[in-house]
């Protein structure tokens, strides 16, 4: 219906939001945080229940500006792509690493 149902307080500059329906729970992008979290759909408390980022992560996650966020539903699998803004140019695949585990 298009009613507001709950308030969420996030972190700084939230840009995109999946949604996976089997594990009830979403995901967040903060581009200005440089963190992704995760929203409990089930608890339904106003809050975030987890924080993924550099510190939270003690490294292993290292998150610049997280933008684009995409699922894979079968495996719950997050990827996430990074705001890359700079002059009518693109990124190429080169020396990027694969770090799906």
């Amino acid at each position: 219906s298009g009613a507001l149902k709950e308030f969420v307080p996030l972190p700084a500059e939230p840009s995109d939001i999946v949604v996976d329906s089997e594990r009830h729970h979403a995901l967040v992008s903060c581009t200005g945080a440089d963190a992704v979290v995760r929203i409990d759909l089930e608890e339904r408390d106003g809050r975030f229940h987890a924080r993924y980022d550099e510190a939270t992560t003690q490294g292993r996650l290292r998150l610049k500006s997280p933008y684009f966020l995409s699922l894979d539903p079968g495996s719950g699998r997050v990827r996430v792509a990074p705001l890359h803004s700079g002059n009518n140019t693109t990124a190429t695949g080169t020396g990027f690493a694969n770090t799906d585990r």
